[in-house]
């Protein structure tokens, strides 16, 4: 019998909550790193929870059952090469779960570009 492996899910835009909570009725153990962020309107702020990774959750089952992932409303693909879905490492599903649990103020970094090239110096990513 193969392990339950973590793997990413690619989800609609704004689908995230709606396939997490569905993949977790169906009976899988589904992740979705949020954090906190302030949104201001002309007649107000408010505090609202939203996405890590916005379109994007990490959902742990067999490959055997990724028919049944792929069914999930809002699910477009499981991550992989090709058709293959590959499996993401433990320890980074659980520094992430660490650091979402940390009540610390995750922000984006500001001075990124979508596809700009970076160098991570040290830490779990």
């Amino acid at each position: 019998m193969v392990s339950k492996g973590w793997y990413g899910i690619r989800v609609r835009p704004k689908g995230e909550s709606r396939a997490s909570s569905e993949l977790s009725a169906r009976g899988f153990e589904a992740f979705l790193p949020t954090r906190h962020e302030r949104r201001r309107w002309s007649d107000r702020v408010k505090t609202m929870e939203v996405p890590v990774f916005p379109g994007y959750l990490f959902c742990r089952f067999q490959p055997e059952e990724r028919g049944k992932v792929l069914d999930a409303p809002a699910v477009i693909q499981i991550l992989g090469i090709g058709t293959t879905p590959i499996p993401v490492n433990d320890t980074e599903i659980e520094a992430l779960q660490t650091l979402v649990t940390s009540q610390l103020m995750l922000t984006p970094w500001p001075y990124l570009n979508s596809g700009q090239r970076v160098r991570i110096g040290h830490g779990p990513l």
